[in-house]
């Protein structure tokens, strides 16, 4: 029984010290590329499973991290944000219960840990403005680094946040907290400041370092990234967790031919291939403080027969005419994408699939998709062909995890539902600025 497997610690966020396992029910959690995913769980107070743990003083919101093993590994965890304390006596019996919502730490980080002022010392010489700098990554003239300044940020604002009374000034100092492997730390990364945006970048005490690495990862022109917050036991299993937040350029995961992640569809509970028309467009704009260009027009579609689709980009804080030109060259190749219905298929699979096992991906890890040739009626076995009938000769094909979702079954199979991104992915290219 795939729920057996399952078991659930909780933490005292801000020492780490473990407050107990909780046995709870009706669970589902899971992660979503570059945001924070959540989780749901209910506890039975009478559950006699609960021991002498406190189930109060363990779920208390913004004060618990909930962590979810599988097998002896971390799969997920995060922090208790809302709870719900109900009795129901419409039963035979009357019951008490703890219905929680978890979010994963980029929630946290993006409503509670400000960047505080970056016009001011002592931020690693981020001083003198307001307005959000360029870096150089290397030599005088190179090109920026979006991720070097997200690092920057965050391992800033956690060494001199004052907000709390915590060792170091570190709010999440009970974790063990890592920024790419390692303690944040006002020295490093060493950056030399290059050039400005000349825009009044509001990067101040109104900023959190969720929004400013949000931010920073959507700018395109090649230097994006993806971020996420990884969780492993420091010491073997049921150890203190360690929290590493990790900023991957250009993209978080691996290649098929690192992962060797596997789905065979056929082994799959449910799959759906769903195509969005709404995000459709062969003609675009960019639209800032500087005015407006066009991208772009894809004639290929029209040629084909479909009619104009045109979107709107805004760029409102983008003042410079140079930069929205450089956008608009992003959005230029985004067009050849964006020119037909994009596809977002799914697959459910149990959480023990021999190739695609719970634990074995982060999102963000590339897939190689079997789909079997197409066949109308019965197939040989006397069976209806449930397979896909856009692919009449069937599909072998890298597919990118961008979100899955697990539901840990109370008794019976836990199921994981996959959302996948199809090629071609756009691979960042490095501007000439």
């Amino acid at each position: 029984m795939a729920g057996s497997d399952f078991s659930y610690f909780a933490y005292d966020f801000l020492t780490g010290r473990p407050l107990g396992q909780l046995p709870f029910r009706g669970v589902s959690f899971g992660q979503q590329l570059d945001t924070a995913g959540q989780m749901s769980a209910t506890l039975d107070l009478d559950d006699p499973r609960i021991g002498a743990t406190d189930p109060l003083n363990g779920t208390a919101p913004n004060r618990t991290f909930i962590v979810v093993d599988y097998l002896g590994a971390i799969v997920w965890g995060g922090v208790v944000l809302t709870r719900k304390r109900s009795v129901d006596s419409s039963l035979s019996s009357t019951t008490r219960a703890l219905d929680i919502q978890c979010s994963e730490l980029w929630a946290w980080m993006s409503s509670r840990i400000q960047a505080t002022d970056y016009s001011a010392p002592p931020f690693s010489g981020i001083t003198g403005s307001s307005r959000m700098a360029y870096w150089d990554a290397g030599p005088i003239g190179g090109p920026w680094d979006a991720t070097l300044i997200a690092a920057q940020v965050i391992s800033d604002a956690l060494t001199h946040s004052v907000s709390l009374p915590i060792t170091n000034g570190n709010p999440l100092n009970g974790l063990g907290l890592l920024v790419n492997g390692a303690a944040p730390s006002a020295s490093a990364p060493v950056m030399t400041p290059l050039d400005y945006v000349d825009v009044n970048y509001p990067f101040t005490s109104t900023q959190t370092i969720g929004t400013i690495v949000s931010q920073l990862a959507q700018l395109g022109l090649g230097v994006g990234f993806d971020f996420g917050v990884d969780l492993a036991y420091s010491a073997g299993p049921g150890s203190a967790p360690v929290a590493t937040i990790n900023i991957s350029y250009p993209v978080r995961g691996r290649t098929f031919a690192q992962s060797q992640l596997v789905l065979d569809v056929t082994t799959a509970r449910r799959y759906e291939f769903p195509e969005d028309g709404t995000q459709t467009a062969n003609q675009a704009y960019e639209v800032g403080g500087a005015g407006a260009i066009v991208v772009d027009k894809a004639q290929a579609p029209e040629n084909q027969g479909y009619a104009l689709w045109e979107r709107v980009f805004s760029r409102a804080n983008i003042q410079s005419a140079s930069i929205q030109n450089l956008l608009g060259q992003i959005g230029r190749s985004d067009l050849a994408l964006n020119a037909y219905a994009p596809v977002t298929p799914t697959a459910t699979l149990s959480v023990a699939d021999p190739n695609l096992p719970l634990g074995s991906y982060i999102v963000g890890d590339n897939v190689e998709v079997r789909i079997p040739q197409y066949a109308e009626g019965l197939d040989a076995n006397g069976d209806l062909a449930l397979y896909d009938p856009r692919f009449p000769a069937g599909l072998t094909q890298e597919w990118r995890i961008v979100q899955w979702q697990a539901t840990v079954a109370d008794a019976g199979d836990s199921t994981v539902q996959y959302t996948f991104n199809q090629p071609p992915f756009a691979e960042p290219l490095a501007p000439a600025i």
